[in-house]
């Protein structure tokens, strides 16, 4: 899908989107429902591009978490990919199922089950042998346990993003592909009130009264080139662009291992030993995408591209071959995936210190692509401040998650 480009730039916008994947374009989104055609989305590269961290067919969605506040995000995630799909007509949720598994001994999968009892979700606790008897191509170890949840599955990654720049740009909001930025220099109007210059190689000046930075592993970047009236933005975040190895292993028996009819979920093993997880074969017909969230740090205008050998051979490799059985012995196809992490691999979502109007969201990575609808309604309620029962994660002001019932975002006026 080819999302046009907008050229008309000359209005004062009420608010500017920067950073076109999922975290983006599902805030472009939600503000659209309300600002229309006052909002404007912007992205560096081409609408839909392979270089950031929301591209592809896959990305794994799951209501279990050893963290409980995340759980308790992920129902509220479910219900607005949902309301997404009605609106837009797609689909882009495959339901498998999935299961989490690790040795008892790994306090995550306790964490996991702890946090699915107290907010209700559906779930099994599962033996080895119990697993190979619903999955034969899933072999635990003695001393795993598996933690099954059926409303688990796989979200269409490029496909969803293409369906909120769609919708986005269904309620009026203006889509600027290809339009690199210079500066944002932060400047007064001539009613004295802040407003945002954004100057793009492409198309001119930007005007906005509100301003949102969710560009990935360019975040920094961005943030870098904020002009204040008093100098530039002094503002280092603590991000890591990292490079992850994405491996495609082929299986012997496709339909054993296929998405579609349910014979085999996503998973993610907990092992202090294996940060792997991977999804059935959804991509390609005859691979299983299994890979690990590790990876070398990066800058990512100079990325070199290349397979991390030493992740797949040390990680990865040992746990698919100790725990499947049909599958190759090594990837046969890999690729590159830019990761954005936060110290404590949470998200960073709020307005940027001293700064009026502007906010932020970033890192997360790993799982921050199924929550991202959730992300869009936090950064639209900061920019119009309008909310409607929604939980907000605040790291700027209190440098830890910090869970507020603020409200959900509204399509009032």
């Amino acid at each position: 899908m080819i999302v046009p480009r907008d050229m008309e730039t000359s209005k004062v916008f009420e608010a500017v989107v920067i950073g076109a994947g999922i975290m983006g374009s599902s805030t472009a989104y939600f503000l659209s429902k309300k600002l229309g055609n006052r909002v404007a989305l912007i992205e560096q590269f081409d609408f839909l591009h392979r270089r950031g961290s929301s591209h592809g067919d896959s990305r794994i969605t799951r209501l279990t978490y050893p963290q409980e506040y995340y759980t308790f995000l992920m129902k509220t995630s479910y219900e607005l990919w949902s309301e997404a799909e009605a609106e837009s007509g797609l689909n882009v949720f495959i339901q498998t199922g999935g299961l989490d598994f690790a040795s008892k001994d790994t306090p995550a999968i306790h964490n996991v089950i702890a946090a699915a009892k107290k907010w209700n979700i559906s779930h099994e606790v599962l033996t080895p042998a119990e697993v190979n008897a619903r999955f034969p191509t899933i072999t635990l170890p003695e001393n795993y346990i598996g933690v099954y949840s059926p409303a688990s599955g796989v979200l269409k990654a490029s496909k969803a993003v293409g369906m909120f720049q769609n919708l986005a740009r269904k309620n009026g909001c203006h889509l600027l592909d290809n339009a690199n930025i210079v500066e944002i220099a932060v400047k007064k109007d001539s009613n004295g009130e802040e407003i945002f210059e954004i100057t793009s190689t492409t198309h001119g000046i930007i005007t906005a009264k509100k301003c949102v930075i969710t560009a990935g592993a360019w975040t920094q970047k961005a943030l870098d080139k904020v002009q204040l009236r008093s100098g530039k933005l002094s503002l280092t975040l603590p991000l890591k662009p990292r490079q992850v190895t994405v491996c495609y292993w082929e299986v012997a028996a496709p339909e054993k291992f296929s998405g579609i009819n349910k014979t085999f979920p996503v998973f993610i093993c907990y092992d202090d030993k294996y940060h792997v997880y991977g999804t059935p074969a959804l991509e390609f017909p005859n691979l299983l995408k299994c890979c690990s969230h590790e990876g070398p740090n990066c800058d990512p205008d100079k990325r070199d591209f290349y397979p991390g050998v030493q992740e797949i051979e040390n990680e990865v490799a040992p746990l698919v071959q100790k725990v499947f059985v049909g599958i190759s012995p090594k990837p046969v196809f890999t690729e590159s995936c830019m990761y954005t992490m936060s110290p404590d691999e949470d998200y960073i979502v709020d307005q940027v210190p001293g700064v009026q109007g502007l906010y932020v969201g970033a890192g997360g990575s790993g799982h921050a692509f199924k929550m991202g609808p959730t992300i869009g309604t936090m950064l639209a309620g900061f920019t119009v401040n309008t909310y409607k029962h929604f939980i907000c994660i605040c790291k700027f002001t209190e440098m830890v998650i910090c869970l507020k019932l603020l409200g959900w975002f509204t399509q009032t006026a």
